[in-house]
């Protein structure tokens, strides 16, 4: 996150990056009008054509991101004509605050926090990156729980359930989630909750659930770990923690309009990141500002991060993937689907871009957890991305067809073809749009069992 030195074990010492004893440097770019997007549907808008593009490194230039921290809202391009009026006397990525986190009178509460997750990190394996996700509501028997189901059966498959930490919102999601996940480790403090409003506050963010990926973060540096944040709403196709470990970057996340997203970001332990997080904790969003929440206060400590020598890239969407980049979602009745998409990214699976992965997939984002992802779950469901059997709660173990494969079939009306719910029919073009079928027929297996406990098969 962003402090500068480790939390130390005494309730006595204090930490940089929790809000502690020591100041940021003061950043030397004070910010302009407006503010950041975070969705590539955001209605705000995306930077200019060009602008904030990573190179073959996966690096944006220094100066791009000079320009924009100076210019702002003048440099975005789209976007609604509202949030645009809203937007123009906006302060974009204002300077953020230098003093710690958390005051001198929130030190023993907080050691007492991350005490408690270092207990239970215990028990994890220490080999790798921790992989956290954040959840605040009970497993029921609808479609947003039978993707954290997902999610569990995704790590078990590979391999990953001693380093996946699933972080409870409440008392209550978290008696959920250990008696449905006995296989996985779950958190919950009551400081957490306190922390992530602290947070939330400090920030202006106006949902403490969208702050909490970041204070998430921020907990299990000062825990001592390296951490992946993942969103509940993503597929793990197979695990890239290796990757990500090994290649030496001090920070990397998911690419998305304007720049970065925050549903998957990946943090080493060192100061520079820490020094991102404590920016990116300390960012004003104004309260009447048209765009993200979370994703927007990241985007602004990442961007003065890398100004100041942060090691990182922004991961190719080949093989960190979002929504409908790779997985076609246009009715088509082209024969060559897979060549057609990758006329219209200009990338291609099997290439490896900006030095890191091999090209093919690791994650596949759909988002749409903040609605009732009838249509995510269906997609996912049509595309071979469920790890569960939802009759029976087992998680799938076995061996999955390649990805790329799969998608290349997506919305096709061709033979062989898998059209879903997540399909759009374009003027011009043919209608192959559905209902999500899939997902009810989950949902009705879901409320046809007695326990919605979710297991390995013995």
């Amino acid at each position: 996150m962003a402090l500068a030195l480790f939390l130390l074990i005494s309730t006595h010492c204090f930490l940089y990056s929790s809000a502690l004893k020591t100041n940021v440097p003061v950043d030397d770019f004070a910010g302009n009008h407006s503010m950041l997007v975070g969705r590539s549907q955001s209605a705000a808008g995306c930077w200019l054509p060009g602008l904030g593009v990573p190179g073959k490194d996966g690096v944006v230039p220094n100066e791009d991101l000079k320009r924009i921290l100076k210019d702002g809202f003048k440099l975005f391009w789209g976007g609604s004509q509202a949030c645009k009026d809203r937007n123009k006397n906006v302060t974009w990525c204002k300077a953020p605050r230098t003093d710690p986190l958390l005051g001198e009178q929130d030190q023993e509460w907080y050691a007492e926090l991350v005490d408690y997750l270092k207990r239970e990190f215990a028990q994890t394996d220490k080999s790798l990156p921790i992989v956290a996700a954040a959840y605040d509501r009970p497993i029921l028997a609808d479609a947003k729980s039978a993707q954290i189901m997902n999610l569990v059966c995704g790590f078990l498959r590979l391999n990953m359930s001693k380093r996946f930490v699933l972080f409870a919102g409440d008392q209550t999601a978290y008696d959920s989630y250990a008696r449905h996940f006995p296989n996985i480790t779950v958190v919950f403090h009551p400081l957490m909750k306190k922390f992530a409003q602290a947070m939330a506050a400090r920030t202006n963010v106006e949902y403490v659930n969208r702050v909490t990926k970041l204070a998430v973060a921020q907990m299990v540096l000062d825990a001592g770990r390296d951490v992946i944040i993942t969103d509940t709403d993503i597929a793990w196709l197979r695990d890239s923690s290796e990757v990500l470990h090994a290649s030496g970057l001090d920070f990397a996340a998911q690419p998305d309009c304007p720049a970065i997203n925050s549903g998957f970001v990946y943090y080493r332990n060192v100061p520079k990141t820490r020094e991102l997080l404590h920016m990116t904790l300390s960012t004003w969003r104004e309260s009447w500002f048209c765009g993200d929440n979370d994703q927007y206060v990241l985007t602004c400590g990442w961007m003065r991060a890398a100004i100041k020598g942060l090691s990182y890239k922004v991961l190719p969407k080949n093989s960190w993937a979002i929504k409908c980049q790779g997985v076609n979602c246009a009715c088509t009745d082209s024969p060559h689907v897979r060549e057609d998409t990758e006329r219209k990214t200009g990338w291609s699976f099997g290439q490896q871009m900006f030095g890191i992965g091999d090209g093919y997939p690791y994650i596949y984002h759909t988002y749409g957890m903040s609605g009732p992802y009838m249509n995510e779950l269906d997609t996912l469901a049509a595309l071979d991305m469920v790890d569960v059997d939802y009759q029976t709660g087992q998680c799938k173990m076995g061996p999955k067809m390649n990805a790329v494969d799969t998608f290349a079939k997506s919305c096709s009306t061709g033979e062989g073809g898998i059209i879903h719910a997540t399909c759009d029919t374009h003027p011009g073009g043919p209608s192959c749009h559905r209902e999500p079928v899939l997902a009810a027929s989950i949902i009705a297996d879901l409320e046809a069992r007695s326990t919605l406990t979710t297991f390995v098969p013995p």
